[in-house]
């Protein structure tokens, strides 16, 4: 009788792993499917085939962010925020759909949103590039100088020891510099504006408009 207990046990734990495996086997299938279809520009297939995906299994994490990018790239910016937001629910720390997630705030407009994720991404990733490049840009579409130019201090610290980044972020600065010097003078701030064109051209001394304009 023991035997036949621990036999039939056995079984239907076998049984049981054997439908999960397949269960899975067949979200993976479904999801990669979907993932070609988007990356092929082909989204009405891509969102069929990740919609079933998450019938089967609707915690899939991969899927829910599929779903969010797929959505965003129809302008469905709304619903592509709940279902990038599910997807952080199973992994909050998952810098890929962070990102896509910040990316859905800029499109919807949501640039405070936008701002608040990447800080988020940057405080819990100090030592990483990319959330500082994609703040600095952010802040560049507001023409934010302050914060511009305080994020690149940053990111030059952390690319100090990579010659051939260094030199392309140092030109950036000299231009971003550049760029706050011209709008303090158009705004009677000659000082202001000779200060910034003088550091423009230390940062950078090939910076010909920053000589012209100095």
């Amino acid at each position: 009788t023991s035997n036949l207990k621990n036999s039939f046990s056995r079984w239907k734990s076998t049984v049981q792993k054997n439908r999960s495996d397949k269960k899975l086997g067949r979200v993976e299938s479904l999801y990669k499917k979907a993932e070609n279809f988007f990356l092929s520009d082909r989204t009405e297939k891509a969102l069929s085939n990740v919609d079933k995906a998450l019938e089967v299994s609707p915690t899939h994490t991969p899927a829910l962010s599929l779903k969010g990018k797929i959505l965003c790239s129809q302008g469905e910016n709304v619903l592509a925020v709940k279902f990038q937001k599910k997807a952080l629910e199973q992994e909050p720390q998952n810098i890929s759909i962070l990102f896509d997630l910040a990316a859905t705030y800029s499109k919807a407009g949501q640039i405070a949103d936008h701002i608040n994720l990447l800080k988020k991404i940057h405080w819990d990733n100090p030592k990483a590039i990319q959330p500082l490049i994609r703040l600095r840009d952010a802040f560049l579409k507001q023409e934010d100088w302050k914060n511009i130019l305080s994020t690149q201090e940053k990111i030059l610290s952390l690319i100090k020891n990579n010659k051939e980044e260094l030199g392309k972020e140092l030109k950036n600065k000299s231009h971003f510099l550049l760029s706050r010097g011209k709008k303090n003078w158009q705004q009677g701030k000659h000082d202001s504006a000779m200060s910034d064109f003088k550091q423009s051209i230390k940062t950078w001394n090939k910076n010909s408009d920053a000589h012209l304009f100095l």
